[in-house]
């Protein structure tokens, strides 16, 4: 999406990103005087995982607060509004702080590696209110409701103690072009959903997880090559036969084509070990036949049978495997299973149900977070890379 920005006496069209990005970037430019004023609100991020630390400052016209006090509470997997997000508004009609609040806790859940969800408005700070604490209000909006399992926790990574102060991902947004922060969030939004429903909808998940690293791939595949030249490798026919159309035609059936074609090759190439694929977790079990092969054939050929599980269940309705959706158990007591236990029936193979939803999650939570490293400008990637949660 574009829109037109006022630059001085002229104006010009620039692409616009999300409404969190959008929000931080229109509080770095000057404002008169007069303006000094805007309006806050607080809204609470709810989250099953234990939260630690508390960034006091670098995320702009945002603010993320601590509001885990009881540590009783952590041992019951229940979403609890352990953080409060206080948001500046620059962006008219306020209204936007709903899209803020969900945006920054996508974005959070993607860079920590935890389910967090976004409440509704609990507190706000106007303008000329009387009162400078500010004034409590409840919006309409249903809290966000978690769904677990009697069978164990399905991601047990997720509700692993969390510091909040060890996000460097989300404090280095604004650095990012709109077009990659929208596809970014889109992503993030993707992890966000499939990591809250897992433990009552893995197959879900599953799905969900996929078409985050799809989402991903896309834009990075965008940025690296042109549309011709994405559409014409798959379908090099195509020039020749629209050539007597001329070249604006190409040009613009290729424009067309290109979100539509080689989505398999994207994120296979995106998942690559030697791309975005991260390493190994640092934890594994002891024994080699609870641990995944990282060797890069055994993530390809792992990679391919998860995408063609994708189309199956988008295209013909057909579910991932369940052993693959099942919790990881820990056989010798020190860390989980990376694949599902062996089939005493012999229905599935290793390569037919290559991983389980719990190892697939680390994978995708690493390559999009090493995918948005990349988006950061150079000069500033030193301060933002970091290990990758696990």
């Amino acid at each position: 999406m574009k829109t037109p920005r006022a630059n001085g006496d002229k104006s010009r069209t620039e692409p616009r990103g999300p409404a969190v990005w959008e929000n931080w970037t229109a509080s770095l430019r000057p404002k008169p005087s007069k303006s000094a004023d805007v309006p806050v609100v607080e809204v609470p991020l709810f989250t099953d995982a234990p939260v630690y630390g508390e960034p006091t400052d670098g995320y702009g016209p945002y603010l993320l607060l601590n509001a885990e006090r009881d540590m009783s509470l952590w041992r019951y997997a229940v979403p609890r509004p352990a953080i409060v997000l206080r948001a500046e508004g620059y962006l008219a009609p306020q209204y936007e702080f709903e899209e803020i609040a969900q945006e920054i806790a996508a974005l959070l859940s993607l860079s920590l590696g935890l389910r967090l969800k976004p409440g509704g408005v609990s507190r706000h700070f106007w303008p000329g209110d009387p009162d400078p604490k500010g004034t409590p209000t409840a919006r309409p909006v249903p809290q966000p409701v978690l769904l677990t399992s009697y069978r164990g926790a399905v991601l047990p990574r997720v509700r692993d103690r969390k510091q909040l102060d060890h996000d460097n991902l989300v404090s280095r947004l604004w650095l990012v072009q709109p077009e990659d922060a929208a596809a970014l969030v889109r992503a993030a939004r993707l992890y966000q959903d499939a990591v809250w429903i897992a433990e009552s909808q893995p197959e879900l998940s599953w799905l969900m997880l996929v078409s985050a690293v799809e989402t991903a791939a896309g834009d990075w595949c965008r940025a690296k090559q042109s549309p011709r030249d994405a559409v014409l490798e798959y379908m090099p026919e195509l020039e020749k036969s629209l050539a007597p159309c001329g070249d604006d035609v190409v040009q613009e059936a290729c424009k067309l084509l290109a979100p539509l074609i080689g989505s398999k090759k994207k994120f296979l190439v995106f998942m690559d070990v030697d791309k975005f694929c991260p390493p190994e977790p640092a934890q594994r079990p002891k024994k080699l036949i609870w641990q995944h092969s990282w060797a890069r054939a055994d993530m390809e050929v792992s990679m391919k049978t998860i995408y063609n599980y994708r189309s199956k269940a988008l295209h013909a309705g057909t579910p991932f495997p369940s052993r693959m959706c099942e919790p990881p158990t820990k056989p010798d007591g020190t860390e989980f299973v990376e694949v599902p236990p062996f089939d005493l029936n012999g229905n599935e193979s290793i390569e037919e149900t290559p991983m389980l939803l719990h190892t697939f999650e680390y994978i995708v939570q690493g390559a999009l977070c090493k995918w948005w490293e990349s988006m950061i400008p150079k000069e500033q990637a030193a301060e933002a890379l970091r290990p990758c949660s696990g």
